[in-house]
């Protein structure tokens, strides 16, 4: 699959799980349910370091476990890419 494609996905995936935002509680139990975090393991043999990165930094938001070390290596990718 195109990296760039799978960057974009768990970009989004990672920005419907933002712990202050309103509802993220409800987004958290619908993505589960609907099997992301199955789908964003496969990430993690991925080829490409910012998509293994990125398997973290999501499931972290999701799982409501080290946001503040999620937050920052997502900072880190998103600087690497302006």
């Amino acid at each position: 699959m195109n990296v760039k494609l799978q960057l974009a996905a768990s970009y989004c995936v990672s920005n419907l799980t933002g712990l202050d935002e309103p509802g993220s509680s409800e987004r958290h139990r619908k993505l589960k349910s609907m099997g992301v975090n199955r789908i964003l393991q496969q990430l993690l043999n991925s080829n490409d370091q910012t998509l293994r990165d990125l398997y973290v930094v999501t499931t972290a938001y999701m799982s409501s476990l080290f946001v503040s070390l999620s937050r920052c290596l997502l900072s880190r990718h998103i600087t690497e890419l302006a």
